[in-house]
């Protein structure tokens, strides 16, 4: 848990919380779950359960994304095959952090899922 969001009362509205969280991330999102792709690495056995729990843990807005492209059925999907703990590890391996990857860069990957996605 950040410790932003346990400083806040816990009657604060939870747009009010995102809010806060965002200001203390300075970024436009957040993550409050544990996890992260190198931790979802540690127990394949639990690799849909512990990933549910790091994609609820991001901020509305990048749920409502990951809603929009019924992440959670192609998680199903994808375990079902045998491909879930493979794919996360896959992107474990890849750097995606901002001094990395520029924001351009990351909004063509990202328009280039949507084409791809409404094939």
């Amino acid at each position: 848990m950040l410790k932003a969001d346990a400083e806040l009362p816990p009657t604060a509205s939870d747009k009010a919380r995102e809010l806060r969280l965002n200001l203390v991330d300075g970024k436009a999102f957040h993550n409050r779950s544990p996890y992260n792709f190198r931790k979802l690495m540690d127990e394949e056995a639990q690799i849909e359960a512990n990933l549910r729990h790091f994609v609820n843990g991001f901020s509305a807005n990048i749920r409502e994304i990951l809603e929009y492209f019924s992440f959670g059925d192609q998680m199903v999907k994808l375990k079902n095959a045998g491909l879930l703990y493979r794919i996360v590890k896959d992107f474990a391996s890849v750097d995606l952090h901002p001094d990395t990857v520029t924001s351009e860069d990351m909004g063509r990957a990202f328009e280039e899922l949507i084409r791809r996605f409404a094939e």
